[in-house]
C-alpha cells in the first residue's frame, strides 16, 4: 500500500537528466524514472518535455566534464525546465536547500555537513568609533575607554581585591558609549524611523520586526555608475538585474553598491551616493522584498540635495520620498564591502539590536558564502 506524497527528484544517467518520482511503500522506499531526455544545448536552453503529473521538480545534476548543473521545472506554472551552472562550481558534499533566481535553480551546499563545505564570512559593517571633530550631534559617537589598570581599581574597590591578587596586576577592561545614536552607524531601519503610522496603522519599530527579515539571501546590484544625487529608477534595477541573470525572491535582502563606502568617515560622506527613488522601493517591496540596502550614507540620497529639490518644488513627497512611501520595510544604511560579494549565491545576517520602541538598530551586517 502507497502512503505519503510522491516527490518528483532529478537525477543524471549515461549523459541523460531523469525524473524520478519516489513512493513510500509499507515495504520500504520504491522510486521510477518518469522522464528522461538527453542533455543538449547551451546553458539555458529550455528543457519541453510532457512532465504531467510530475508538478516542481528541482534538483543537480552532474554532467560529464564535472560541471554540476542545476535544473527546475514549475507544471503549475507552466514554466518550461531550464538548466544553468551551479556559481559554486561542482558541488562536494551535503546540498542544503535549492535556490532559484527565477530563470534558474542553484545548489547551496550544506556549510556543516561533515566538514565537507567551509563557509567565508565577509564583514559587511563599519567600525564603530568616535566620531570626528565637527560631525552633527544627532549622529556622534562618544566612547569612554577604560584601561586594564583602571579596572583594577574597580575590582579593589568594588570587592576588595588588591591588584597583586590579579594576573599582571590588571583588571577588566570595559568601554562605554557615552553617546550613540541608533543611526549613527551601520544600521537597520525600522518604519517607525519614517513614520508614526504606515497604511493607516501604527508603524511597527525594531523590536517588533519578524527576525526571518534578517537572515536571508542576498543579492548585489551594481549602482557604481551613478553620480552623486543622481536617481536610481525601476529600469536601472531591471538592467542590474538582467546583467547578472536574477529576478527577486520574497524576503530577498537586496543590496545596491554605489562605491561610496570609501568615503566612509570623511566630511563629505553625508553628501555622498544616489537617491533610490520611491518607485524602486515600491518595485522591490512588491517583489516579496522586506529588507534593502546601500552602501552609502542613506538611502533616499544625500539630504543637503533632497532638501533643496523639495524647496525649489514646495510639494510634499520630494523630500525623504522613498522613507515616506508609506510601506512597512526596513533598510540597511551605510554598508561596507559590497564590492566584495558575487552578485547572488550567497545569505545576508543582519539582524538589529533589539530596542523596545526604537526606531532603528546598529547591527553587525554580514554576507556568508561558501568557501
Amino acid at each position: 500500500m502507497t502512503t505519503g506524497r510522491s516527490e518528483a527528484k532529478l537525477g543524471g544517467r549515461d549523459g541523460r537528466l531523469l525524473v524520478v518520482r519516489e513512493r513510500e511503500h509499507a515495504g520500504g522506499d520504491q522510486a521510477e524514472i518518469v522522464w528522461s531526455k538527453a542533455f543538449e544545448g547551451p546553458v539555458g536552453t529550455p528543457l519541453l518535455a510532457d512532465l504531467d503529473g510530475v508538478g516542481k521538480v528541482e534538483a543537480a545534476v552532474s554532467v560529464g566534464d564535472g560541471t554540476t548543473l542545476l535544473a527546475e521545472h514549475h507544471l503549475a506554472e507552466a514554466r518550461p525546465m531550464r538548466i544553468g551552472p551551479c556559481p559554486f562550481g561542482a558541488i562536494r558534499g551535503g546540498v542544503q536547500r535549492v535556490v532559484s533566481t527565477g530563470t534558474f535553480m542553484f545548489l547551496v551546499p550544506d556549510f556543516h555537513r561533515d566538514g565537507a563545505t567551509r563557509m567565508r564570512i565577509i564583514d559587511l559593517s563599519a567600525p564603530i568609533v568616535p566620531s570626528r571633530p565637527g560631525a552633527a550631534s544627532f549622529e556622534r559617537v562618544e566612547i569612554a575607554f577604560n584601561s586594564h589598570a583602571e579596572g583594577a581599581g574597580q575590582v579593589q574597590a568594588l570587592l576588595g581585591v588588591p591588584p597583586e591578587l590579579l594576573r599582571d596586576g590588571e583588571g577588566w577592561a570595559i568601554e562605554e558609549f557615552t553617546r550613540l545614536g541608533t543611526h549613527s552607524v551601520t544600521h537597520v531601519d525600522a518604519p517607525w524611523h519614517y513614520n508614526s503610522t504606515i497604511r493607516g496603522e501604527r508603524a511597527a519599530t525594531i523590536d517588533e520586526l519578524p527576525l526571518e527579515w534578517f537572515f536571508a539571501d542576498g543579492v548585489v546590484l551594481d549602482m557604481t555608475a551613478k553620480a552623486d544625487g543622481e536617481k536610481i529608477g525601476v529600469p536601472d534595477v531591471e538592467a542590474a538585474l538582467a546583467a547578472i541573470g536574477y529576478t527577486p525572491k520574497p524576503l530577498d535582502i537586496v543590496l545596491l553598491r554605489t562605491g561610496r563606502d570609501v568615503f566612509y568617515g570623511q566630511p563629505d560622506y553625508v553628501r555622498r551616493g544616489p537617491a533610490v527613488g520611491p518607485d524602486v522601493t515600491r518595485w522591490l517591496y512588491e517583489s516579496g522584498v522586506r529588507v534593502m540596502g546601500i552602501d552609502a550614507w542613506g538611502w533616499d540620497g544625500p539630504l543637503d540635495r533632497q532638501a533643496a529639490e523639495a524647496l525649489a518644488r514646495r510639494e510634499p513627497g520630494v523630500f525623504w520620498a522613498s522613507h515616506q512611501c508609506d510601506l512597512p520595510y526596513s533598510q540597511i544604511e551605510r554598508l561596507v564591502n559590497l564590492g566584495a560579494l558575487p552578485p547572488f549565491g550567497f545569505r545576508v545576517s543582519c539582524f538589529p539590536l533589539k530596542i523596545q520602541g526604537g526606531s532603528a538598530g546598529p547591527a553587525r551586517v554580514v554576507a556568508v558564502l561558501p568557501d
